[in-house]
C-alpha cells in the first residue's frame, strides 16, 4: 500500500509540475497546495512535494512559507541544484539579492552552466547593476540554448551600460536573427 501511495503521489506531483507551475494563478496555485499537503502528510520529507509547494507558495506571494519549504527540500537532498535554484528566485523576488546569488552560486556549481541558472543569476547581477558579470551570464546561457526574450533584451542592455557601444550594436545584429528564428517564452524574472 505505501509503495502505492509513493507511486501516486509522484503521479500527482509530476502533472502538477507538467503545468509550469511559475504560470499558474492564484487560485489554481491554492488548490494545489492543498493536494500536495495531502502527499506531505504521507511523506514529510518528499523532496520534490516540499520543491513545488514551495514554487506554489511563491506564486501566491508568500515568500517565507516558500523559503522554508524550499529550505526543507534542500535540507533532504544536498546536492540537487532545482531548490536552490527556486529559493534563489524568491530571495531575488523578496529583493534579498545577497543571498539569492548564494543559492544560485551553489545551484551553478551543481549544475555546470545551466542555461537557466546562468539567466537567474544574470538577472540579480542585472538588477544590481553589475552590468560585466551579469552580461557574462546572459552570454553564456544564451551560447548554451538559452533564448528568453526579456533575458536577451537585458544582454543586449548590460553590454551597452558597460560603455562600449560599437561592441552592442554587433551584439545587437548577432541577435536580431535570434528574435526572428527562436520560439520565445518568459522567465519568471
Amino acid at each position: 500500500f505505501i509503495d502505492l501511495e509513493k507511486k501516486l503521489a509522484n503521479y500527482i506531483l509530476a502533472c502538477i509540475q507538467e503545468n509550469k507551475i511559475r504560470d499558474l494563478d492564484h487560485t489554481t496555485s491554492q488548490k494545489l497546495i492543498e493536494e500536495v499537503d495531502l502527499i506531505l502528510e504521507w511523506d514529510l520529507h518528499h523532496y520534490q512535494a516540499l520543491n513545488i509547494r514551495g514554487m506554489l507558495y511563491t506564486n501566491l506571494e508568500e515568500y517565507e512559507k516558500a523559503i522554508e519549504d524550499l529550505t526543507l527540500a534542500i535540507d533532504v537532498e544536498l546536492i540537487e541544484d532545482e531548490a536552490y535554484v527556486n529559493r534563489g528566485i524568491v530571495y531575488f523576488k523578496m529583493g534579498d539579492h545577497k543571498n539569492a546569488l548564494f543559492d544560485l552560486d551553489l545551484a551553478d556549481a551543481l549544475s555546470i552552466d545551466d542555461p537557466y541558472v546562468l539567466y537567474c543569476r544574470g538577472s540579480v547581477y542585472y538588477e544590481q547593476e553589475d552590468y560585466v558579470s551579469a552580461f557574462d551570464d546572459f552570454h553564456l546561457a544564451f551560447e548554451k540554448g538559452y533564448s528568453d526574450h526579456s533575458m536577451l533584451l537585458k544582454m543586449i542592455f548590460s553590454k551597452y551600460r558597460t560603455g562600449d557601444p560599437v561592441k552592442t550594436y554587433t551584439l545587437s545584429e548577432e541577435l536580431a536573427s535570434s528574435f526572428a528564428e527562436s520560439s520565445f517564452f518568459l522567465a519568471p524574472f
